[in-house]
């Protein structure tokens, strides 16, 4: 039994030919909740009581503790959140001072803010304005972005004496605030916390999946009004043939030169294909009309270089022949 012919694939093709770019990369924490404040507030140690200690971020009694982001997993019966831990910020933290740059982005992904003040520091509501500042200069839509301040700390004295005036500032401002005391571990304060911050990431979750979808709807209206109001499209002429020199031509289309990059010559198959797209195209008679002649070169764009053969056994076909220098 004599199988037929092209009964399988005889050929390959070639990649097409690649480009290069160098590109800057910024590593982004996937958080679903922020935790923001100054050195030393108490971060980590809320972390690790809002996680029960499975965090185990390093917490010491000085600032910068903290040398980068920590990611925790809270859970209640029913509902799981990510937390990142930020590293303390700093005046002009926008501009790159103590790393701000580094840590504010990190910020971004996250849907939530908690914004902890210590009750040990001299003026929290100082503190307080300071972060919202370097958040408003390195990006505005964090302002945008749900935020519970949580006053730590609630276990020494001169946290207590400051609470009333810090409470009632905020409350004034319709501001979200709570009290804890982070050392205490999983209290019931910390427990307040984390329900409400899951409560808030749904909100935002569902608030940003309406947006979404608006955003959706309106492309899709846009895309159907310019289906209705879009131009007679132009004809493009599928190939170019242009005389160089006295026996020297040239093909010029992105198709036809793709298909030529993609072809092993070595291959009888693939140049057979090749010749066949060629034919079907119209490119070898428009080549035989333009004046081509056995053993001219035929450049197909700016790389390959074929030469054309009218011999008997090939007629009015671009033959796989490099020049003598390639």
């Amino acid at each position: 039994l004599k199988p037929v012919k092209g009964i399988f694939t005889q050929y390959a093709e070639a990649g097409e030919r690649g480009g290069q770019k160098w590109l800057l990369l910024e590593l982004k924490l996937v958080a679903d909740v922020g935790i923001v404040g100054v050195p030393s507030a108490g971060k980590s140690t809320l972390l690790n009581a809002m996680t029960d200690g499975r965090a185990q971020t390093k917490v010491g009694a000085y600032p910068f503790t903290t040398l980068a982001p920590n990611l925790g997993v809270c859970k209640d019966e029913y509902n799981s959140i990510v937390v990142a831990d930020i590293p303390g910020l700093l005046e002009g933290a926008h501009s790159g001072i103590g790393l701000g740059i580094d840590f504010l982005r990190h910020i971004e992904r996250c849907r939530v803010i908690v914004h902890l003040l210590s009750g040990d520091r001299p003026d929290p509501l100082y503190d307080y304005q300071s972060i919202q500042t370097e958040l408003e200069l390195f990006s505005p839509t964090l302002l945008n972005k749900p935020q519970i301040v949580v006053f730590n700390k609630m276990d020494m004295p001169e946290a207590q004496e400051k609470w009333p005036e810090i409470k009632a500032h905020f409350e004034s401002q319709n501001i979200p605030i709570m009290s804890i005391t982070a050392a205490q571990g999983r209290s019931k304060e910390t427990r307040t916390l984390i329900q409400r911050l899951m409560e808030e990431d749904t909100k935002e979750k569902n608030r940003l999946k309406l947006e979404e979808e608006v955003e959706r709807a309106k492309r899709g209206e846009e895309s159907k009004t310019k289906l209705k109001t879009q131009p007679k499209r132009t004809v493009v002429k599928p190939f170019e043939i242009e005389q160089l020199d006295k026996k020297i031509y040239k093909v010029s289309s992105p198709k036809i030169e793709k298909l030529a990059q993609m072809t092993k010559w070595e291959y009888r198959d693939a140049v057979e294909r090749f010749e066949t797209v060629m034919r079907a195209m119209g490119v070898y008679k428009a080549l035989k009309k333009a004046g081509v002649k056995d053993g001219d070169l035929v450049m197909i764009g700016e790389e390959e270089e074929l030469v054309w053969s009218d011999s008997y056994d090939t007629p009015n076909v671009l033959k796989v022949t490099r020049l003598p220098y390639e």
